[in-house]
């Protein structure tokens, strides 16, 4: 995908910065993150299918386009203080999409490493926030789930891997929707059940929806389970089935990590949770 070149540059001037300190930013009517009247420039992205109007506002002061290019630049220029501040609006191509779910692995608990580039953003692979947008995907990939735990916790996890082998192959915009909670069991993800876990994801994967087509769910979860796992595989069925149906596709691949042997001896292995029955 081609890097962001601003099509259109707009200019507006505030009467003065005291007033910014509780203003909002708005796209749309969409609040932008949180502003910071300390943060200098902004992105915001908008469907494939967006060929309407426009409407960029800052605390008073707006400005709306009819039709949309595919980029633009609003640049709003403080009063006396002369501060500014740049909004950039970019139209996202059709995301290929993946919902990211679990417990721990999935939220991410391998240590990051700086100097290994495990902070740097993935290229052409984009991640869900909670205000309905996107950000360049750079760990922790699972800061924006609203059911983890202490961000601290948040490392790396297994998207990170796949998300950046899936981009390099196919070549195409990746959109991840990452929902994870570390030390839940199975139960905890099923539909209906007290916890909400399912409800949560579901709720910010339809969000998403919009903004391409589902491919595949990944799951990593089972530890929780170890122990207690007859039941294992048909609660595991009945969770596909629940998404496939409630995301609208009944041939939604689902990718189920699967966790190491366990050696109880120098003989015997259990394997957790093979399940052939997914694809």
């Amino acid at each position: 995908m081609k890097r962001f070149q601003p099509l259109l540059t707009f200019c507006f001037a505030l009467a003065s910065f005291s007033t910014l300190l509780s203003a909002e930013l708005t796209i749309n009517g969409i609040v932008v993150d949180e502003f910071d009247p300390n943060r200098n420039e902004y992105k915001h992205y908008l469907p494939f299918d967006h060929h309407g109007m426009l409407t960029v506002k800052l605390g008073n002061q707006r400005y709306s386009v009819d039709i949309f290019p595919t980029a633009a630049s609003f640049d709003f220029t403080i009063g006396e203080e002369r501060k500014k501040y740049t909004i950039a609006v970019e139209r996202l191509p059709k995301l290929d999409l993946f919902l990211c779910i679990g417990q721990s692995n999935m939220a991410g608990r391998g240590q990051m490493e700086e100097a290994q580039g495990d902070l740097e953003a993935i290229p052409n692979v984009y991640l869900f926030t909670p205000s309905g947008n996107w950000v360049p995907a750079s760990n922790p990939l699972n800061r924006y789930s609203t059911v983890r735990k202490e961000i601290e916790m948040q490392q790396i996890s297994p998207a990170y891997s796949f998300a950046r082998k899936i981009a390099a192959q196919t070549n195409r915009p990746i959109g991840l929707v990452v929902n994870a909670r570390g030390g839940t069991s199975i139960e905890s993800w099923t539909k209906g059940h007290r916890d909400g876990l399912y409800e949560a994801a579901l709720e910010r994967a339809l969000d998403a929806k919009k903004w391409g087509e589902y491919k595949a769910i990944l799951w990593h979860q089972g530890e929780s389970n170890l122990g207690r796992f007859a039941a294992y595989p048909e609660q595991l069925r009945r969770m596909v089935s629940d998404f496939r149906n409630d995301l609208g596709g009944n041939n939604l691949f689902f990718v189920a990590g699967e966790l190491p042997c366990v050696l109880l001896s120098l003989t015997r292995c259990i394997k957790f949770a093979t399940l052939p029955f997914v694809r």
